[in-house]
């Protein structure tokens, strides 16, 4: 941890060190768990694992560590001023206290064709985009609670191809992507119950506002 050194032997059994291993998030819980760890007696009975990932871009490399990180006690868990709802995968609504549409906008992002590993890196690009602009505007996030099995069979929403790109991979990556990075910048997340959104959202801003 002092010199932000990641040291791992290859299979060859040859001896990788990379320097400035430094991660933008989660510094202190990584230096913990480290530090934690070395000052166990008995590390089989009493440590927990952390686990290293390093994935080869070609021009640049990507670490990831993977250890426990306690909930954080700060989250903003208050509506009073409103909450940001994300209503169909990433369009996004801004609402106050009393449901009124203060700003809404979309974060397109594309998924067919893609691995299951870059269509992870995108949605995780567009969930930081989300909470960052929840924290900007120090608000909760709602999010809905969909049926992606039966909206593949029914089609809800009445676009073959974008239910398709519905799949419950990507939906499951995409909840747990914005659990995990609000959790990070203690923003509080609620599931609400998705029924009549569409027609409410029509009804009541979709012409008026022309979103």
């Amino acid at each position: 941890p002092e010199t932000h050194t990641l040291t791992f032997k290859a299979i060859d059994q040859c001896i990788i060190r990379l320097a400035d291993v430094v991660f933008p998030y989660g510094q202190d819980y990584v230096n913990r768990a480290i530090q934690t760890q070395m000052n166990l007696k008995d590390k089989k009975k009493y440590g927990k694992p952390i686990g290293w990932s390093l994935e080869d871009h070609g021009d640049y490399y990507i670490v990831k560590c993977l250890i426990d990180v306690p909930a954080t006690p700060y989250l903003n868990t208050s509506t009073s001023t409103g909450m940001i709802m994300n209503v169909n995968h990433l369009a996004v609504a801004n609402v106050n206290d009393i449901g009124q549409c203060v700003d809404a906008f979309t974060l397109p992002f594309n998924l067919e064709g893609k691995t299951s590993g870059q269509q992870a890196k995108i949605i995780e690009a567009e969930v930081i985009a989300l909470v960052d602009y929840a924290v900007k505007h120090h608000k909760p996030l709602a999010i809905e609670r969909l049926d992606t099995t039966r909206s593949k069979v029914s089609r809800p929403y009445g676009h073959k191809k974008a239910n398709r790109r519905m799949s419950q991979f990507a939906y499951q990556k995409m909840i747990l992507a914005i659990r995990s990075r609000a959790e990070k910048m203690g923003v509080a997340v609620y599931v609400v119950n998705p029924a009549y959104t569409s027609q409410i959202g029509k009804m009541k801003y979709m012409k008026r506002l022309g979103v």
